[in-house]
């Protein structure tokens, strides 16, 4: 049978062997192929949209660093990077460059959720094609625990309902980033 190939969004820290015992388990004992991608979050909103990110791109290579060695295994081989500051983007970002089979998004659980978790399964299985799966830091760090699932979501050339098609000739526009392009043309 084929390499599983999982994409991994992290935007905490968690324990490798959790996130191994996971992956080894979707794999169902065949070998995994892992992406594993650390968005550089930041403590605040302000500071994200500031662009005031150097404090977050240090701690996301330090949570990648703790993470990643004791992900590693037999059968699971392991690349990992540091994402965008939005996990959102840093997923879209990691899936122009690596074909997953499926995405799997690592939070806190719901009540302790940083302000970067919020509705993130959400955001991330409708603007994606490969399954969403979200899973949780169990309360007291201890493993994960599947939350979420989505079915296989957008194909890439489909605008969602939060997207502007332009043209054919361009990708989809989410409303957010042609706010952002009409100020940054305007100033």
């Amino acid at each position: 049978m084929a390499e599983k190939r999982l994409l991994v969004i992290a935007p905490i820290g968690l324990e490798g062997r959790d996130l191994r015992d996971e992956i080894e388990s979707r794999a169902g004992g065949d070998a995994a192929e892992v992406r594993l991608v650390f968005p550089a979050v930041t403590q605040s909103k302000v500071k994200a949209v500031m662009g005031d990110i150097d404090d977050a791109i240090g701690d996301a290579q330090d949570r990648l660093d703790e993470s990643t060695d004791g992900l590693r295994s037999d059968r699971i081989s392991v690349s990992a990077k540091v994402g965008d500051t939005d996990p959102m983007i840093a997923a879209e970002d990691e899936l122009g460059q690596f074909a997953a089979d499926e995405v799997l998004i690592v939070t806190h659980p719901e009540r302790e959720a940083d302000w970067f978790e919020e509705d993130l399964f959400e955001r991330i299985a409708e603007r994606v094609e490969p399954p969403v799966t979200h899973v949780e830091l169990r309360g007291g760090g201890d493993g994960l625990v599947e939350t979420e699932h989505s079915s296989p979501g957008l194909s890439r050339d489909e605008p969602g309902d939060e997207e502007v098609e332009l043209s054919e000739n361009l990708p989809p526009f989410s409303k957010r980033d042609l706010l952002g392009i009409i100020v940054a043309i305007v100033g």
